[in-house]
């Protein structure tokens, strides 16, 4: 785990200049590059590739890299959520050594793996209770996938700065679009993607409940009806389980964005069945698009989210979240010894 202590502050990030983001979900490969200017920050280029089962993935990767002639400077890599077990938890102590021991021995508690098979890591969210009680994000990850990630991402030739989580990234686009309003009510946000959906629910600005629903774009194109009925009553299971979360508060608007946004009727059907308003919010709305962003419009892309890793560009310094396997960690830390070393031998 990084330092705690750190982490018990929100960093107040600015985009790179320059920066790789790339999402290896069950369908789709995404890789986005992104440039800092002026007028805020600018999608240069973009790749959304399908993953086919007779071609590895660092090949896919390496094929879009340089068919998007993307650059190799700082690459931020991001897990999909449903691949992540994430758990709020609200525990006794604002003291940040106190909150890392008591993480700690909840770990074991919230995932039926051995410590051996898993990677943790956590955010604090703020204070309850008369400020004597930290509201903690806990993200829990097999080894393995997060292994795979990153040999897949390594052989295509691209060195992982950082490993995050979506939900961060769909939390902090939602954020910066909602930066001039009033942060003083209870809200939800349905990032819609391709196999599945994650449901974020707000109480003035922070989050107090997630869930992944396995019912996505595809399933809702497909089979419009049956799909749509499901998603309707996972939602609504969703927010009957927050509700103890709000504090006597209610869910007061909902925002779909991702591939929700190009699913026709969707939003009306949101706020028919939960009686609430609901509105669309597209990603790209908040990026200036660039000459190698291409045709985002097409229909072959029209169930892909892009919203986790534009939230991750607009403010990459608040991905708290991340994870780097014991081997990479290890290497890293042996080439710097041994950079050190020769730059001390060189001085001599």
């Amino acid at each position: 785990m990084a330092n705690k202590e750190a982490k018990l502050q929100r960093a107040a990030g600015k985009p790179r200049k320059s920066a790789v983001f790339i999402e290896i979900g069950n369908d789709w490969i995404k890789l986005v590059q992104v440039d800092a200017g002026s007028g805020g920050v600018v999608l240069s280029k973009v790749r959304l590739e399908p993953i086919d089962a007779d071609i590895a993935i660092f090949e896919t990767i390496s094929r879009a890299l340089k068919a998007g002639k993307f650059s190799s400077s700082a690459v931020f890599a991001c897990l999909p959520r449903q691949a992540v077990n994430l758990r709020l938890l609200e525990l006794p102590s604002t003291d940040a050594a106190e909150i890392a021991d008591m993480v700690e021995l909840q770990i074991g508690r919230q995932t039926p793996y051995s410590r051996d098979e898993i990677l943790s890591d956590y955010k604090p969210l703020g204070l309850t209770r008369q400020g004597t009680y930290t509201r903690i994000m806990l993200a829990i990850v097999q080894r393995s996938i997060v292994r795979e990630r990153f040999y897949e991402i390594e052989q295509a030739g691209l060195g992982v700065e950082h490993m995050g989580v979506s939900s961060e990234g769909v939390l902090s686009w939602f954020l910066h679009r909602t930066r001039s309003e009033p942060q003083d009510k209870d809200v939800a946000v349905i990032d819609v993607d391709s196999f599945y959906s994650q449901v974020l629910v707000l109480h003035r600005g922070e989050v107090v409940f997630t869930k992944s629903i396995l019912v996505g774009a595809k399933q809702l194109l497909e089979s419009r009806e049956e799909s749509s009925e499901k998603f309707m009553q996972e939602v609504k299971r969703a927010f009957e389980s927050c509700r103890g979360d709000l504090r006597d508060g209610e869910i007061e608007s909902i925002t779909l964005s991702g591939a929700g946004v190009h699913i026709e009727g969707l939003a009306n059907e949101l706020g028919t069945a939960l009686e609430m308003p609901c509105e669309e919010a597209d990603c790209l709305a908040d990026v200036s698009l660039g000459k190698g962003a291409g045709d985002l419009g097409d229909s072959r892309y029209a169930t892909a989210s892009l919203t986790a890793l534009i939230g991750m560009a607009l403010d990459s310094a608040s991905m708290e979240f991340n994870f780097v396997p014991d081997v990479v960690r290890m290497r890293k830390t042996l080439l710097s010894t041994a950079f050190s070393s020769t730059a001390l031998a060189s001085l001599f």
